[in-house]
């Protein structure tokens, strides 16, 4: 039995309908969600800066973690731009006035490239479900992720030999990540059977949200590397925090978005 297996399902019986159920109402009540979740990873953020020593700061990790995505939702890239630039110019301020206390430029510097991470990432899903058939890929996008991300974690477990990268997360196997990203592309694939979508175009989504998710899995396995932390929090239990649930899809959703986007010229049926 794979350790804290029940949990795991637990979390995701309760979690996948909540987002799935987004994803199909659209409009604000996706892009809301959107909000939700960059500003809970961005308290995570904060906490994790925390908890390893740096002064941090909140408020630059949360204006930079919602600048992209509320320009995405609201049409108006200068709306994110303003509240970037407010609250990096706001945070930035003490710094000046406390030369002294040492740390500080690093903490607040992380805090936003962090929250830029998170926020540059999440956007592109909004501009994705904004299309005509961007439910369609979207719920691909989510569905061929989350297949990689479980089939990885299964196949890793159970037969993973060989280390991919031991340095960063000595935990994920080649093997797991090779079978991960087959499940992304069967997925995918099976897509053409209920979609009117060439085939070859949805095993390259598949390819390429299977390799997203293997990089957005080891990308945050080394800021946790950096920060000394195993998990980015507490709240998904059995997963650990939000950030540690997000991790592939951070990294699909963008490459997603751009594949499609890419593809359109030459994606008829």
């Amino acid at each position: 039995m794979v350790p804290g297996l029940t949990l795991r399902l637990v979390t995701a019986a309760v979690a996948i309908p909540i987002v799935v159920a987004c994803v199909v109402a659209g409009g604000v009540w996706f892009s809301g969600l959107i909000l939700a979740l960059a500003a809970v990873v961005a308290g995570e953020i904060w906490l994790l800066q925390q908890r390893a020593g740096h002064r941090a700061s909140p408020v630059a990790a949360l204006a930079a973690a919602l600048a992209f995505p509320l320009s995405a939702a609201a049409g108006a890239p200068q709306l994110g731009w303003l509240l970037l630039a407010l609250g990096i110019f706001v945070t930035a301020i003490p710094l000046g006035a406390s030369p002294a206390r040492h740390g500080t430029l690093t903490g607040w510097g992380v805090s936003v490239a962090l929250g830029l991470y998170v926020g540059a990432l999440l956007a592109p899903g909004i501009a994705l479900r904004q299309r005509p058939d961007g439910l369609e890929w979207l719920l691909l996008v989510l569905a061929a992720t989350w297949a990689c991300d479980t089939v990885a974690f299964l196949v890793g477990w159970r037969w993973g030999r060989h280390q991919l990268a031991p340095t960063v997360s000595p935990a994920k196997s080649v093997e797991g990540a090779v079978a991960g990203l087959v499940a992304a592309v069967v997925v995918a694939a099976g897509a053409s059977m209920l979609l009117p979508l060439p085939l070859l175009r949805l095993i390259g989504l598949g390819s390429v949200v299977g390799a997203g998710a293997v990089v957005g899995d080891l990308i945050e396995s080394a800021v946790k590397r950096q920060l000394g932390a195993k998990d980015s929090g507490w709240i998904m239990p059995g997963h650990g925090g939000l950030l540690d649930r997000l991790d592939s899809l951070l990294v699909t959703g963008f490459l997603g978005y751009l594949y499609v986007t890419a593809t359109d010229a030459v994606g008829a049926p």
